[in-house]
């Protein structure tokens, strides 16, 4: 019967694939993956650290991975479904949103590219491709934000003018996506304190902690989701 009740509620379900995603997350990128390399360390301790510690992150990204595949993916889709449902109409703002969040799987993936590559073969690979790995690494991450941006923009549009969540979780989403749009800019120079690098904390924590609030919220909410419209028609019935 529970179980009947609890599938019933699909949005409460793609809340608990929300928090499972975060839990997974982070057991898989902090306590397997533990502190990695930067580009700027000298070249003989990043290939030290891939030649010993590759493996350990293979199985990081290896988790991660299942991770985005199975519970983040479903998450994705039913958020887009209770933004889509609240919306209403065409629901162009959670479609667009959606694919946004299509595209931080995708950047995701391309992203870690790079370093499957050294953990998997760093052993093989002269100094030169090894920094020029850890390049690549810092260009992808720093293009990463951009569908960051796109999906909480979007996403967030619709949580501030429905209300179908807390609505200062979309306030939250808006600035996260102001900053995801302006951390690409960091490339522009190779400070690693300059200002954007330091807005670029933004979106990846800010990130984090809106997969969070919005899984909470989603295991919170009671009924489903019904167009702005029809809910003010239905009230006033």
């Amino acid at each position: 019967m529970q179980s009947s009740t609890l599938l019933s509620q699909w949005w409460r379900v793609g809340g608990i694939l929300g928090l499972a995603f975060f839990v997974v997350f982070l057991i898989g990128t902090v306590v397997l993956q533990g502190e990695t390399p930067t580009y700027d360390d000298p070249v003989q301790e990043i290939r030290d650290f891939w030649e010993d510690d590759g493996q350990g992150y293979l199985v990081s990204d290896y988790v991660v991975a299942l991770a985005i595949t199975v519970l983040f993916l479903p998450f994705i889709v039913v958020l887009r479904t209770v933004l889509g449902r609240a919306e209403g109409g065409a629901e162009i703002l959670s479609r667009t949103g959606f694919f946004g969040g299509l595209f931080v799987i995708a950047f995701a993936v391309a992203a870690s590219a790079s370093w499957s590559a050294l953990a998997f073969a760093a052993e093989n690979l002269s100094d030169d491709a090894i920094v020029a790995l850890m390049y690549l690494d810092i260009g992808a991450w720093n293009t990463f934000p951009f569908a960051i941006g796109v999906w909480t923009l979007f996403s967030s549009i619709v949580i501030v003018q429905t209300g179908v969540l807390w609505r200062w979780l979309g306030i939250l989403g808006l600035i996260i996506a102001v900053g995801g749009f302006i951390t690409p800019l960091g490339l522009l120079d190779d400070d690693p304190e300059d200002i954007f690098d330091l807005i670029g904390i933004i979106p990846f924590v800010g990130l984090a902690l809106w997969i969070l609030i919005t899984s909470i919220g989603l295991v919170m909410m009671k009924t489903e989701p019904q167009p702005a419209a029809s809910a003010a028609g239905a009230r006033a019935s």
